[in-house]
């Protein structure tokens, strides 16, 4: 008797895409404290909805994002930056204890 081995066929694992709130969150990353004007952040993160996409990057990845507006050639422009967080030094040995006993 001949066993025969039947083969599931394979298919390729289909990654999830980047959302656009992400790719969002990964341009203003890649830019630190920069003023990125409003207009370059459409094709980034969909023309229609850039700013509530910002608002998203702000609660959902906890960046501080800063915004100003300008006036330019009788026009408001508002531009944006990310502000990274400082880091904190941590010490590689504990302090000295001082003792006042002695």
């Amino acid at each position: 008797m001949q066993t025969t081995i039947i083969k599931r066929p394979t298919y390729p694992i289909r990654r999830r895409r980047e959302s656009r709130t992400e790719r969002l969150a990964g341009f203003f990353r890649a830019r630190p404290n920069v003023w990125i004007d409003g207009r370059e952040l459409g094709p980034v993160a969909g023309v229609y909805a850039w700013r509530s996409r910002v608002a998203d990057v702000r609660r959902q990845f906890h960046l501080v994002i800063e915004n100003r507006q300008r006036m330019q050639n009788g026009a408001v422009v508002s531009e944006y930056r990310y502000v990274p967080e400082p880091r904190v030094m941590r010490p590689t040995s504990a302090p000295p204890q001082l003792s006042f006993l002695e």
